[in-house]
């Protein structure tokens, strides 16, 4: 797994991927946060996570985006219904 930190405009923040890469946006607040994350999921209202240790900041991510999987502290494999044993 790669992990880089990256403008809210690079292509592999803008653009979904199927690779082991992780961009990193720098932002000032969780609203900025919350706000940019919204842009790059695009309304596809797929999965969103948040790792944080205020639940109201994990709230406000969940009822921003509204998406199908909103996972809070983990992987989002397990979302997905993928079992731990195969991955």
């Amino acid at each position: 797994m790669l992990f880089a930190e990256t403008d809210d405009q690079h292509p592999f923040v803008i653009e979904e991927q199927m690779m082991p890469f992780v961009p990193v946006v720098r932002v000032k607040s969780v609203e900025q946060g919350i706000q940019a994350a919204k842009v790059a999921e695009r309304n596809y209202k797929h999965t969103a996570i948040i790792h944080s240790h205020d639940v109201e900041n994990m709230t406000a991510m969940a009822r921003a985006l509204d998406t199908t999987i909103f996972v809070k502290n983990g992987r989002a494999w397990p979302g997905w219904a993928w079992a731990e044993k195969a991955i």
